[in-house]
């Protein structure tokens, strides 16, 4: 055999194979097609808290929200949550799983899958599985708080809201204390007050990062996130860094009542006419007249059986001198008698001039805690202390009464004991 010829044959018979197999191999690997997650319908945080109406919601349809995380779980203070607020509002997130979601992540929420429901009156959406329903966007953006400096405002309105308190310390009785109990792991509540008298509770987890530390003693500031508990308005620290309270304590003299009245000198079914309180009917002709229930006498106005298709009454206080005062509270209780609307309002005017409540300025004191068809029958609720600090000279508190004999809006309202506090700085 021609041994050239042989080694040319099998040359050419492995070049040909090598061709054949290179010919079937192609230039890429087959990859997975990427899992498009559709946006669908979207959503602000407002407008996803609005869906909720006493019923949880399961999401079947494609629908999103944008939102920012403003506090994660890495300090140990929440598990398995995290906190997300866009421009309109805030909610927390309930994960299947922890982690995954950091502070500063932009996320598309995507809602199939997830559950709009209430715990204890805090708004949450549950079941949120991180690796379906988040698509993070950016990482690392930041996210302004809401300045409070009166505690008193606020309210369910800024539920998993991020805030920062100013003017703020620990109340005196906490001094000394942990922020929690990290030994037995459990959770505390600790009082924050400001320097009107306000207090909320500041609640950490055992497993916090800075559950064993000693809480500061001085006064100043503190970034926290809104929560609330069966209607107890409290606050979540997302790191001890963010608490600066290291100037003196504040000092506020004791405060000196200016004005109060208990109505105790009424007449039952008479005017309120006592102490230089005013009853005046704005429309109609119901007014505010004194009653007593169980031996204790306040102001009574309602609607009811008036036949009037109007009727606006208003209490309004004596003058009531400020001046020379740093700090300014008021402070009243409310009640009511078969609700049917919010028929009660509390205003403050400079330019009443005792005659008609319709030619003066009224502004509402919108802060004010004043009782609805949630409290109960006849169950006194305090409005807490309203800071009336920025106003000067001789100021009227006019409580205002709408309602209707003829549309229904028929709810009895009740005040007492009203009273304004005063106080100076030290």
């Amino acid at each position: 055999m021609d041994t050239n010829k042989t080694i040319a044959t099998a040359l050419f018979t492995g070049f040909f194979a090598l061709v054949l197999f290179s010919s079937c191999v192609k230039d890429d690997f087959d990859t997975p097609p990427i899992k498009e997650i559709p946006e669908g319908h979207i959503l602000t945080v407002e407008q996803l808290r609005d869906m909720h109406q006493g019923v949880s919601i399961k999401f079947t349809g494609d629908s999103s929200v944008y939102a920012t995380v403003t506090m994660d779980a890495q300090s140990g203070n929440i598990y398995r949550n995290a906190y997300v607020q866009d421009h309109t509002g805030a909610i927390v997130l309930r994960t299947l799983s922890p982690g995954g979601l950091y502070l500063g992540d932009s996320l598309r929420i995507y809602l199939k899958g997830a559950v709009l429901s209430s715990y204890n009156g805090m708004l949450q959406l549950d079941s949120v599985d991180v690796d379906y329903n988040i698509i993070k966007q950016k990482t690392g953006v930041p996210f302004s708080p809401e300045i409070f400096d009166d505690l008193s405002a606020i309210n369910t309105g800024h539920q998993a809201q991020l805030i920062k308190l100013e003017n703020v310390q620990f109340a005196n009785s906490e001094l000394g204390k942990t922020f929690a109990d990290p030994v037995n792991l459990q959770n505390v509540n600790r009082m924050l007050e400001d320097v009107f008298g306000n207090q909320i509770i500041v609640r950490t987890s055992g497993y916090a990062s800075f559950a064993g530390d000693t809480l500061p003693e001085g006064s100043g500031s503190m970034v926290a996130i809104v929560g609330e508990y069966n209607g107890i308005m409290q606050l979540y620290i997302r790191s001890k860094e963010e608490i600066k309270m290291n100037q003196p304590r504040l000092g506020i003299d004791s405060y000196i009542t200016i004005l109060e009245e208990d109505f105790q000198t009424t007449t039952e079914f008479q005017e309120v006419n006592v102490n230089g309180w005013q009853s005046i009917a704005e429309e109609g002709t119901r007014r505010w007249v004194g009653r007593v229930h169980q031996g204790d006498r306040y102001a009574q106005v309602s609607a009811h059986g008036s036949g009037e298709p109007s009727n606006i009454a208003w209490l309004i206080s004596p003058p009531i001198n400020i001046d020379g005062y740093d700090i300014v509270l008021l402070n009243f209780q409310t009640a009511f008698e078969h609700w049917v609307h919010d028929a009660l309002s509390v205003f403050i005017s400079t330019d009443y001039d005792g005659s008609d409540p319709t030619s003066a300025y009224w502004q509402n004191l919108t802060s004010a805690v004043i009782a609805t068809n949630e409290d109960g029958f006849h169950n006194w609720i305090n409005s807490g202390n309203v800071n009336l600090s920025a106003y000067s000279g001789d100021i009227h508190i006019g409580f205002r009464y709408e309602g209707s004999g003829t549309g229904g809006q028929t709810t009895t309202y009740r005040v007492n004991n009203v009273k304004v506090l005063g106080a100076q700085q030290d």
